[in-house]
């Protein structure tokens, strides 16, 4: 029996699931991975080094993903500005994003 090759991802990669899952819904929307890269006006390889996890989307292309995937836009995009950014500007990023998750959580209290 063969033993499996563990794929290893760099060192502070973004969440390759999401991408991922990201890249799959809107193949599936598109009618598959060479429609995607077509409508996409990109290689077909490069959709599948993004869904393998060996390229990262630009924050633009994860938006235009998220268009084509009929997921929310705005939330996809800035989870892609905080993995890309670094420092201060990445922390003010994540607690904007905290908090305004914290406003979609409905109250229990209501």
């Amino acid at each position: 029996m063969q033993a499996k090759t563990e794929i290893k991802l760099p060192a502070g990669n973004p969440d390759h699931l999401r991408i991922k899952e990201l890249v799959n819904a809107a193949a599936k929307t598109r009618g598959g991975f060479r429609q995607l890269a077509e409508h996409m006006d990109v290689h077909p390889q490069l959709v599948s080094n993004w869904k393998n996890g060996v390229k990262t989307p630009s924050p633009e292309a994860q938006a235009e993903l998220a268009v084509i995937a009929n997921t929310n836009v705005l939330v996809t995009a800035l989870i892609a500005l905080i993995e890309k950014s670094t420092g201060t500007r990445k922390d003010r990023l994540q607690q904007a994003y905290r908090k305004w998750m914290k406003g979609q959580t409905p109250s229990l209290n209501t």
